[in-house]
């Protein structure tokens, strides 16, 4: 079942996909939705396990027609974080409403 609420957000349970990196080091991973997403906007963020700030994922449209995204962590843009399990999510907005589709665990493993 799929609700809204007033802002704007469609609540619905994401898909799981846990992610594990080394510390220090970048990662990047491609995503495949296999359908045209020329009309969706995407914002991909790391949820620190101390509550800090949420960290911003840069994330690439390789071929909108397609559905073909890349999400890459760079390593300077979590060198704050202590290796432990953080979480983070994928949200997608198309048509004023906003979704998450993916979310799960990050896990960051030291060097």
């Amino acid at each position: 079942m799929t609700t809204c609420n007033e802002t704007n957000y469609v609540s619905q349970m994401p898909g799981t996909v846990n992610l594990q990196m080394i510390d220090e080091n970048d990662m990047t991973f491609s995503i495949d939705w296999n359908m045209d997403i020329t009309d969706y906007t995407f914002e991909a963020n790391i949820i620190p396990k101390d509550g800090s700030a949420e960290i911003p994922m840069d994330i690439d449209i390789i071929n909108a027609l397609e559905g073909k995204i890349n999400i890459t962590i760079e390593a300077s843009s979590i060198e704050e974080l202590e290796p432990s399990v953080h979480r983070w999510y994928l949200n997608w907005s198309v048509d004023g409403l906003i979704r998450t589709v993916i979310s799960g665990a990050l896990v960051l493993r030291p060097i």
